[in-house]
């Protein structure tokens, strides 16, 4: 079996039910000199495979949607069962193409809902996105007055500056 074929496999065993594991790390605010949340990175069953590739398979599957909705939903249910107190936030690291996932996921259960949850969005590609999916800013304003919060930035240290003011609307 060559490395597409199992990077297509991995997607259709996470697609299928197949455990996806989340490696949590904690995120500190030094405004508050505290930790205010956990952002989860998604760990495979194969290390030599990152979500970026499991991405590009996805894509030609023509199932990244499918793919990233998923995941979301695996790190929600993950996230419930791990967190350590209510007051807890779960840090979502999301690129804009997969903010329709993310939404889909977040409003289909009130108990993903009552989850504190931070974006930072990954806006590298951020023009050319919002051209080619017209949805995305109003997915936003959605997740935002759904009670999602903004981070602007998480620098290498898994430190975030958050700014209130920074609300997207039409």
């Amino acid at each position: 079996m060559n490395r597409k074929e199992k990077i297509d496999l991995e997607v259709e065993k996470i697609i299928n039910g197949g455990r996806v594991e989340f490696n949590y790390c904690p995120v500190y605010n030094p405004k508050k000199n505290k930790y205010i949340g956990y952002i989860a990175t998604p760990m495979f069953k194969n290390m030599l495979i990152d979500l970026n590739k499991v991405k590009q398979a996805a894509t030609q599957m023509e199932k990244t949607d499918l793919l990233m909705t998923t995941i979301y939903r695996k790190q929600f249910l993950a996230f419930i069962k791990r967190r350590p107190s209510k007051l807890s936030r779960l840090i979502i690291s999301a690129k804009l193409e997969d903010l329709s996932s993310l939404m889909e996921v977040y409003f289909s259960e009130r108990s993903f809902q009552e989850c504190k949850v931070m974006l930072y969005l990954d806006v590298k590609k951020g023009y050319e996105m919002i051209n080619k999916f017209s949805n995305i800013s109003s997915n936003i304003s959605r997740l935002l007055n759904g009670g999602v919060e903004l981070i602007t930035s998480i620098n290498s240290n898994n430190m975030y500056e958050y700014d209130y003011i920074l609300r997207i609307s039409d």
